[in-house]
């Protein structure tokens, strides 16, 4: 029997174990598991687009909307209970913004738009503090997709399918550096109505 032969089958029979080896003990535990690009059916899928230090995130599995501008975390989706009265020019060319509710509406390039409500949440002690009537969801999706923004996905991490918190889902996106909240600056985008922010009802036992 030709041993040279032999030798090469063992040790190539050697190479595979210490491949599969290294890939389940180091690779799938220590990268891929982590990063949940496998056993993601046990993941929270979130799409978002990113731009300068902002995201506008969509949590496909609750079907809400978190837009961090850079400066605050606004929350769409999610019933406030509130009416915004305010609204605003807006369009395709930028002198609408200048306009007033009688010239926007007769000028066939600008849309009167009402402002919407959506909650403002703050990520120290996590939970919404109060609402804002800001620009409506379309419009952000809009401004997003003008500045190129791809439409990217993450997968975090759920083995026991609990209830993440906004909180959970932004911390995610800090500990992957799309974001910073640590250096807060202007909005990438102006957002709000002169009713830029308002104290939720307080409620009584």
């Amino acid at each position: 029997m030709n041993y040279t032969i032999l030798i090469k089958i063992w040790i190539f029979i050697i190479a595979i174990l210490i491949g599969l080896s290294i890939h389940f003990l180091v690779i799938r535990d220590k990268v891929l598991k982590p990063l949940s690009l496998i056993d993601t059916y046990k993941s929270l899928k979130i799409q978002y687009q990113q731009y300068l230090n902002s995201v506008l995130i969509y949590v496909i599995q609750s079907q809400y909307w978190i837009w961090y501008d850079g400066k605050d975390v606004l929350v769409y989706g999610l019933p406030t209970g509130r009416i915004c009265n305010d609204s605003y020019c807006t369009g395709n060319k930028e002198s609408c913004t200048d306009k007033s509710e009688k010239d926007c509406i007769s000028d066939k390039e600008c849309t009167w738009e009402k402002y919407e409500p959506v909650y403002i949440y703050n990520t120290t002690v996590n939970k919404a503090v109060g609402y804002q009537c800001a620009k409506p969801l379309y419009e952000i999706q809009s401004f997003y997709c003008c500045k190129k923004a791809r439409k990217e996905y993450i997968f975090i991490p759920n083995p026991n399918n609990k209830q993440l918190t906004m909180l959970d889902i932004m911390n995610e996106f800090i500990k992957r550096k799309i974001i910073s909240i640590k250096y807060k600056g202007d909005s990438v985008y102006k957002k709000g109505s002169k009713s830029s922010y308002i104290p939720p009802a307080k409620t009584t036992n």
